[in-house]
C-alpha cells in the first residue's frame, strides 16, 4: 500500500527551519522544491512562503523559467508520477489518486483525462501491451 502524505508542505518534519531563496537560475530551484512536496498539498502561498519572494516576483520568475504557471506545474508533477505508477505499479486508481493528494479518485481520473486524452486505466491498458 502506499503511503499516504497529503498534509501540508508545513506538516513535514524540519520544514520551519528550512529557508532557500530563489537563485538566478530558478529552475533548478523549483524542480528540487517539487520533487521534495510533490506528495504534500501545496498550493501557491506555500511556494511563496518556501521562496521568500514576493508573489508577483515568484510568478514572473517561475513563467520565465519554465513556461508555465505554479499551479500548473505542481499538476503536471503530480500527472507524471501518476504515469509511472500507473505504467510500474497494480495500485489501484483509488490509491494513486490517494498518495497524489487528490481531492477524489474521480477528480484524478477527469484531471488525468483532460491532460492525456486517455483515462488512467486505459493508459495502464496501453502501457502493459
Amino acid at each position: 500500500m502506499l503511503p499516504v502524505n497529503c498534509g501540508s508542505h508545513a506538516d513535514y518534519q524540519g520544514i520551519k527551519e528550512l529557508h532557500f531563496t530563489v537563485p538566478a537560475n530558478a529552475k533548478r530551484f523549483y524542480k528540487q522544491y517539487f520533487r521534495t512536496f510533490i506528495l504534500y498539498t501545496i498550493g501557491i502561498p506555500d511556494v511563496v512562503s518556501y521562496s521568500k519572494k514576493s508573489r508577483a516576483y515568484l510568478f514572473k520568475k517561475f513563467r520565465g523559467e519554465l513556461g508555465t504557471g505554479i499551479s500548473e506545474y505542481i499538476m503536471s508533477c503530480r500527472l507524471k508520477e501518476a504515469k509511472s505508477l500507473l505504467k510500474y505499479t497494480d495500485k489501484p486508481l483509488s490509491e494513486i489518486s490517494s498518495y497524489l493528494c487528490f481531492s477524489s479518485q474521480s477528480h484524478f481520473q477527469n484531471t488525468f483525462k483532460k491532460h492525456f486524452n486517455i483515462t488512467p486505466l486505459g493508459y495502464r491498458e496501453q502501457t502493459f501491451h
